[in-house]
């Protein structure tokens, strides 16, 4: 099969899933990038790190039907591939009884993966699998509602960002105010430490990509906290202390996959696993960016 554009070893795919923001603000699809075995990134022509820079401006196709549906009722949805079953407290379990075993892991693991990269049979889900309510850092969860808005004692992950003085009539630091996300830390972190409760894994890079495409923006966890911000009046020296609340997402999320071209041409020696960015839900490489590149672990376990 040629090569579609580029050298080395690029190889991309488009699809027909449309991403409005990228390509700075003019839109593209989304590109599947098959030489990291199952990232889906940005097409972004203008930037050196996105796909149009590294492939080419040819790209593959894939090409796929429905199947089980009428000829004469081509309006009727099939069946999911993947199943999401909503448990109702937080939890899901995705069900890949649908897909071709070829497609999935055999072995039902009930501890953590062995070291695997993404060309590893490991790097495949079991038939089901469960996936936790929240995102773990430690091995456990606290309470993230804040009382008093100043102690980061109360979570594991989050802490309030409070606003300054402002001494303006009028004005006002609730702008100022966020969510220190606390506690997060790199993919080789997560490589010797399991952060999840008893039964659950760190996923690996198929099941975290399944998870992120099959779960909805507000079917991951997010936290609140309160946070202080302050008033200005007239005279200088007064002003009143207010507090709102602030809920958020965690930004990243690790797997436990690392890349089996770490430090082989082009790719330099930082280029270790693989992570998801929530925000703009790009799955990709750690590349060296040390502190937006920590984050934290959703778990899973495999189910019958």
């Amino acid at each position: 099969v040629d090569r579609p554009g580029g050298n080395d070893v690029y190889w991309h795919y488009t699809s027909s899933s449309y991403n409005a923001s990228d390509n700075d603000g003019r839109g593209a699809p989304w590109v599947f990038w098959a030489e990291e075995g199952a990232s889906r990134g940005s097409f972004n022509q203008n930037s050196e790190d996105g796909s149009y820079q590294k492939n080419g401006s040819r790209y593959a196709y894939r090409c796929i039907r429905n199947l089980g549906v009428a000829l004469d009722d081509v309006q009727t949805n099939p069946e999911d591939l993947i199943k999401v079953e909503d448990h109702g407290d937080g939890t899901y379990t995705l069900d890949m009884s649908n897909m071709n075993v070829k497609a999935l892991r055999s072995n039902r693991e009930t501890t953590v993966l062995p070291l695997h990269d993404e060309t590893s049979e490991v790097n495949k889900p079991y038939v089901k699998f469960r996936v936790t309510k929240d995102a773990y850092v430690n091995g456990k969860v606290t309470p993230y509602n804040y009382n008093d808005g100043t102690s980061s004692s109360n979570s594991e992950i989050a802490e309030p960002k409070n606003g300054g003085l402002t001494w303006t009539s009028g004005g006002s630091s609730k702008d100022e105010t966020g969510i220190n996300w606390i506690n997060r830390h790199e993919w080789m972190y997560y490589q010797t430490y399991n952060p999840c409760p008893s039964g659950y894994r760190i996923p690996n890079q198929r099941e975290l990509l399944i998870m992120t495409t099959r779960l909805s923006p507000n079917q991951w966890p997010a936290y609140s906290v309160i946070a202080l911000y302050h008033k200005g009046t007239w005279g200088g020296d007064i002003y009143f202390t207010e507090e709102g609340e602030i809920v958020g997402y965690p930004p990243l999320y690790i797997s436990q996959t690392a890349f089996s071209m770490d430090g082989q041409s082009p790719y330099s020696d930082t280029r270790d696993g693989f992570i998801w960015y929530y925000e703009n839900n790009t799955f990709s490489l750690v590349n060296d960016n040390r502190d937006e590149e920590r984050g934290y672990v959703r778990c899973v376990r495999d189910e019958d």
